[in-house]
């Protein structure tokens, strides 16, 4: 449906009641997370940078910077999502020293010893204007990855990026801009979720290397309100970004939070039409999901076409206690991947994996979440019972084993009301959602439903 067309739609609103979107927002951010497997490899290519970069070279600090150091990597588009445009992650790797001399002698230094190395023999191997980049194999879902070599010199206490281009030494502190952001998101625990929110309305709209995620991280800092709310938080943001966009080209300002002599705005000089593109995006971002969130049946065909179809396709009931309403915020550093859910039960038929069917009342299921390799986790449950069932459920709580004892892992249930009902869990470390499972369904067909102990 259009959008023009699904405007006439709409016949009453919700207008700023915003709470209810937030479980299924929260599962679009679990979805835009970078997976713990993707993390693990950018661990890997930091590993192997830093043993090769230090068989060559001395009096070096290595370290990363950018998205992955800030936690707000997005995981990127797969080729299903964006045909002939699937995203690409990365991961910038500086290596500072005060022996660079020129910005080019630096990066076809890095370069050549890159080249070098049997570890890169597979790998091709670019000199950029201002990094070595190490291009690696497309996945399954035909997104890439790469690794960025970055050359810093530290000249005196001060560090400056190299940039061939010009063949200058540009200052950027980006351990300080990595400590700001740090900063800003302990001040505001959801600040790095609509951060994401927006990198991924960036990315589906195309314009990944057009918008910095350093200009979306000062814009979004120097603009977010708590709203208690992701929905109304995004509105407010989408409208400072389209303000921001609106300024005329040659008066538009973008201070760098740590450099405010740096206008970030500067890289759009002498490309107008780019910068149109960008205020569009904004402005017509900002409109399509007020719209929606301000519907009483938003179309999540319309969220989609904004957000990605990582949003839900069908929206969770508001009954469903949202990890925010109970004070934990997502780790987007390395979210587990999809975890599995085991069960057990004498009664029954199993249809697949994820979906069971009684014909009985009152008979029991016992839902188990695996051991987890991480030092300390909890385990919070949450079970929706059929629309229509006495008590519909949708909070998050701790399991009880069948003694009533709490349990970190076990979740006993009977059945008491009929319908479709749903279980899940989430794993829960230093407050923060770090994993979920899938919702296992369970499909009632006799005078039953679920009843937790």
């Amino acid at each position: 449906m259009a959008y023009a067309q699904a405007r006439l739609k709409k016949v009453g609103t919700n207008k700023m009641n915003y709470h209810y979107l937030d479980s299924s927002i929260e599962e679009f951010l679990t979805n835009i997370a970078l997976t713990s497997t993707q993390a693990d490899r950018i661990d890997k290519a930091l590993e192997d940078v830093s043993r090769v970069m230090l068989e060559e070279l001395s009096s070096i600090d290595i370290y990363v910077q950018g998205s992955f150091a800030t936690s707000t990597t997005v995981k990127p588009l797969t080729d299903f999502q964006s045909p002939g445009h699937a995203g690409e992650y990365d991961v910038d790797i500086v290596i500072e020293s005060a022996s660079w001399t020129t910005p080019a002698d630096a990066l076809n230094s890095i370069a050549s010893i890159l080249s070098s190395s049997d570890k890169y023999a597979d790998n091709t191997i670019e000199v950029k204007a201002k990094c070595v980049r190490i291009n690696f194999p497309l996945d399954a879902t035909s997104t890439s990855f790469h690794v960025d070599v970055v050359p810093m010199l530290n000249d005196g206490g001060v560090t400056k990026v190299a940039n061939k281009d010009t063949g200058q030494w540009q200052v950027s502190d980006s351990k300080r801009l990595i400590e700001w952001f740090e900063n800003q998101k302990t001040r505001y625990p959801y600040l790095a979720a609509n951060t994401m929110i927006i990198k991924r309305i960036r990315d589906l709209a195309q314009l990944t290397d057009d918008i910095p995620s350093i200009v979306i991280q000062a814009i979004a800092a120097q603009h977010y309100v708590d709203k208690s709310t992701y929905a109304a938080e995004l509105i407010h943001l989408l409208i400072k970004f389209e303000e921001v966009f609106q300024t005329p080209f040659e008066r538009i300002n973008i201070p760098n939070p740590v450099n405010p002599d740096e206008n970030l705005a500067d890289r759009w000089a002498g490309k107008q039409a780019k910068y149109a593109a960008i205020a569009n995006l904004f402005a017509h971002a900002r409109a399509v999901l007020q719209e929606e969130f301000d519907a009483v049946s938003p179309d999540t065909t319309n969220l989609q076409s904004i957000l990605s179809t990582d949003f839900p396709s069908t929206l969770l009931p508001g009954e469903v206690e949202s990890l925010r309403y109970n004070g934990h915020t997502i780790g987007f550093d390395r979210f587990l991947d999809r975890l599995s859910i085991e069960h057990t039960s004498r009664f029954g038929r199993l249809v697949d994996a994820l979906t069971r069917v009684f014909f009985e009342i009152n008979k029991g299921i016992v839902f188990k979440a695996p051991a987890l390799n991480l030092p300390d986790y909890e385990i919070k449950w949450q079970v929706l019972n059929a629309f229509g069932s006495p008590k519909r459920r949708g909070d998050l709580f701790a399991a009880k084993d069948s003694s009533g004892s709490h349990s970190s892992s076990d979740k006993h249930v009977n059945e008491q009301y009929t319908g479709n009902h749903w279980i899940r869990y989430f794993v829960i470390a230093d407050n923060k959602c770090v994993g979920r499972s899938s919702k296992f369904k369970v499909r009632v067909m006799g005078n039953s439903g679920y009843n937790s102990n």
